[in-house]
């Protein structure tokens, strides 16, 4: 249930800089660090850009770092693509993937302006080439080509790795707040401003790195990056001139102090040459079509997925609502207990059908949420469902009856942009994980095709047959505690016995909220049909 979502980690997946765990799922990867203990920046060069997305969980759009290194080409992390494919090989297969290529939708960089939100050159970006799928420091970088060229001297990459001492600039628009994850969705979080420190290149020991890596350990206890400086430059002199030596990879491998591990560029300034120059070029394939993932998305408070939703009473006029975990819900609803009807001020990434992030929506209310008798929430949102749908994001019907043993549905994870293809193995008369019990819970059965995994929290089963929503998955067994522990439910018979069988993996049914729901995207215990509440 918990670790099914990603809000739990160190590096939480709401963070797209964060080392990739929006699309890399279970790594245990080094946090994406942002400048600490520097100062405002006074002035700022035109190659120096802050790369943005239309599906970041900041209300600035601003993701990560990316600086000019050609009049179209741009630097930033490879983890900050973090795209994943949705080829006929993996939809179905419970895996994840990263793409190394694509044509991206709502990127874009704003450079030679201090401020995220205004000023300088705004440039979107047509595609972009990642060097590795993974998130070592040795290749994690990824070239963004621009829709054109930009007028101004780019910055001339380092011909060689800078040496320990090296008096070193670092730059970027990381978070400088003091409130962890739930405060990473705050305005007043992140600088308004560009940041800057002067450090120097540490020993490579300090960060952990062998002498084979091709990276570099910047900064020293107090100075570093943060979240969402990924991506973000170091700068050194070389030869008399301002040189990018790499680009924000994570934080201390080891001792998580502040000096941070970068990507040695001037070790890759073939690949990247061979690119820049036009010798090698990018494939113009485009995304598959994802059949009806359109109207998923995720909840950037949290990293679980969601879906936009609509019961036979919506209307188009109507405010659209969203379907995820309660789980989801910060601070989670007690045991015994349900929230109803408060504000909440979420942003909401909304994919369409090429599986691309297309819209960014606001919640504004509650509706409900509980995680006694099933595990479901339901905000309601700032957009109605006709202006969702003119920008290409439709709403799903909530089922008003469940599914049965043997049904096929597909599970639409938004938060990964992909899908999955399950079976209902049973229906399950009691889960119990901690202090809260579910009833009438949906397991798969154990097929490849559903290897259910931390991040799929709130992710939206849909009977193709119908094309109803008939259920939400939030947990499956991890196997790595005592059984009915958080992260390891089980399944409580009528006799008391308990099972508990790791990889097991489990959704709630809808079909108890979906008669609560009424006009005006509200909820109503005194509906006819609503049971919810009535433990």
């Amino acid at each position: 249930m918990i670790m099914t979502s990603l809000a739990r980690r160190a590096c939480p997946a709401a963070l797209l800089a964060c080392a990739a765990l929006l699309v890399l799922v279970g790594l245990a990867a080094p946090s994406s660090q942002a400048i600490v203990d520097g100062h405002r920046a006074a002035d700022v060069a035109p190659y120096e850009g802050s790369f943005q997305r239309v599906d970041s969980p900041r209300r600035d759009n601003h993701v990560c770092g990316a600086t000019l290194i050609a009049p179209r080409w741009a630097i930033t992390a490879g983890h900050c693509t973090g795209l994943v494919e949705t080829g006929p090989s993996l939809r179905g297969t419970g895996a994840v993937k990263i793409a190394l290529t694509g044509s991206p939708v709502g990127w874009w960089v704003r450079f030679g302006s201090r401020k995220v939100g205004s000023g300088g050159r705004i440039v979107g970006v047509q595609q972009f080439v990642r060097a590795s799928r993974t998130i070592s420091p040795d290749g994690d970088f990824a070239l963004l080509k621009l829709r054109r060229a930009l007028p101004v001297e780019p910055v001339p990459l380092a011909t060689r790795r800078p040496t320990p001492g090296t008096r070193a600039l670092l730059r970027g628009w990381g978070y400088t707040g003091r409130g962890g994850l739930r405060d990473y969705e705050s305005t007043r979080s992140y600088p308004r401003a560009l940041r800057t420190a002067t450090t120097r290149i540490a020993p490579r020991a300090v960060c952990g790195l062998t002498k084979g890596q091709l990276a570099l350990c910047v900064g020293h206890d107090d100075v570093g990056p943060d979240n969402m400086d990924s991506g973000g430059p170091v700068f050194v002199t070389e030869g008399g001139r301002t040189v990018l030596a790499g680009t924000v990879n994570g934080g201390n491998y080891v001792s998580g102090l502040r000096p941070s591990v970068y990507t040695d560029l001037s070790a890759h300034r073939r690949w990247i040459r061979s690119y820049v120059s036009g010798r090698r070029t990018i494939p113009t394939t485009p995304r598959p079509t994802t059949p009806g993932i359109a109207g998923s998305g995720s909840l950037a408070s949290s990293g679980c997925a969601a879906s936009v939703v609509r019961v036979a009473a919506s209307r188009s006029t109507n405010r659209a609502m969203v379907l995820t975990n309660g789980h989801c819900v910060d601070p989670r609803p007690a045991p015994g207990d349900a929230v109803l009807d408060r504000p909440a001020r979420h942003l909401v990434t909304l994919l369409g059908p090429d599986s691309n992030p297309v819209a960014r929506a606001t919640t504004t209310r509650l509706i409900y949420a509980t995680m006694t008798g099933t595990d479901a929430a339901v905000y309601r949102l700032r957009e109605t469902y006709a202006q969702l749908r003119r920008l290409g994001v439709p709403a799903h019907p909530l089922a008003v009856s469940g599914p049965a043993p043997g049904d096929e549905l597909v599970m639409h994870a938004g938060s990964f942009q992909t899908t999955y293809a399950c079976t209902v193995g049973a229906v399950v008369p009691t889960v119990r994980e901690t202090g809260w019990t579910q009833r009438d819970v949906v397991r798969y059965r154990a097929t490849r095709s559903c290897r259910t995994q931390a991040g799929l929290s709130g992710a939206a089963l849909i009977d193709p047959r119908t094309g109803q929503v008939v259920a939400v998955h939030n947990s499956h067994v991890a196997g790595d505690g005592e059984p009915c522990s958080e992260d390891n439910p089980c399944e409580v018979g009528s006799d008391g016995a308990v099972t508990s069988v790791r990889g097991r993996g489990y959704a709630q049914q809808v079909t108890a909220l979906t008669p609560c729901l009424v006009a005006g995207s509200a909820f109503d215990a005194g509906a006819p049909g609503c049971t919810l509440g009535q433990w």
